[in-house]
């Protein structure tokens, strides 16, 4: 909307909330809260969109940066788990080996 749309229709409310001969709109009490809601909906869009928007921005980069530090330790944990198995499971096979080969040793004396 225009900054001329906006006093135009500003200029309007303003007139028919102020005289009582050009009254074409009815103010109760629940219009004017619609119309403060409306008037701040609007200020919070023009005024503080950029604000609010670099708020998010920064709340995203953050939240991207932590899960990104999660996922880094979670992998290193998992990297950690999988060589400590295959050591163990490689210590495993050794001394499965070294068992056959001493079986096979007393086997054959």
């Amino acid at each position: 909307m225009s900054n001329f749309a906006l006093l135009f229709i500003s200029l309007i409310i303003l007139l028919s909330s102020l005289s009582e001969s050009f009254e074409f709109i009815v103010h109760n009490e629940e219009s004017l809260l619609v119309l403060c809601f409306v008037a701040f909906i609007f200020v919070a869009y023009s005024f503080l969109s950029l604000s609010v928007f670099d708020d998010f921005q920064k709340k995203i980069s953050s939240l991207e940066d932590q899960l990104l530090l999660v996922v880094v330790s979670r992998f290193k944990a998992l990297i950690g788990n999988f060589n400590e198995f295959l050591f163990f499971r490689g210590l495993v096979i050794r001394f499965q080996f070294i068992l056959a080969l001493l079986s096979m040793r007393l086997q054959s004396d």
